[in-house]
């Protein structure tokens, strides 16, 4: 009687083929999880709100007046002076709130609409010393600003711009305000 001999297989190459997928699959699954999670770590997000604003602005206004231009913060107020050189002023109240993760420095207040168009850097101090404002995470601040040329009744949009603390820019969405008389 003869032997046969019997070959055994260790897997069949199907089966090999499937587990090799699905290794696979897990290897890029993991990878994945891994760059994307990374990724956001490494990557700061930026936000600038308009949390109030209002204008008031007389139908009638000043013309050729000393005005103050006033800054206010939890720290208290200070101020400066600013000379109109016509038209109406009035006077815009804002709150504004850093939403992101990064510092934002050199804010700028823009309103514009009939006989306004103005941007507006916001500064602490006064005169010589007047340095920029800068707003940590989730910090607010609030200004009182002058606005030459508003007239009660009319309708003004405003925003805020920044640039944050790696260089980039970030701006509000735009609120639209009525000037109150």
């Amino acid at each position: 009687m003869a032997k046969t001999r019997r070959h055994k297989r260790a897997i069949e190459s199907y089966i090999a083929v499937i587990i090799l997928v699905i290794v696979t699959l897990a290897i890029g699954v993991a990878l994945y999880t891994y760059f994307n999670g990374l990724v956001a770590h490494n990557q700061a997000n930026t936000g600038l709100e308009i949390t109030s604003v209002s204008l008031s602005a007389p139908s009638g206004g000043t013309t050729g007046s000393t005005c103050p231009l006033l800054f206010a913060t939890s720290g208290g107020t200070t101020g400066s002076t600013c000379t109109t050189s016509g038209g109406t002023t009035g006077y815009l109240s804002i709150t504004v709130q850093n939403t992101g993760s990064l510092t934002l420095k050199n804010i700028i207040v823009v309103v514009n609409g009939p006989g306004v168009s103005t941007s507006t850097t916001l500064m602490t101090g006064s005169g010589a010393s007047a340095t920029p404002v800068t707003i940590n995470p989730g910090q607010s601040y609030s200004a009182v600003l002058t606005i030459t040329g508003a007239t009660a009744g009319n309708e003004y949009a405003v925003y805020v711009s920044a640039s944050t603390s790696t260089g980039s820019s970030v701006s509000s969405s735009v609120v639209n305000v009525i000037a109150q008389g």
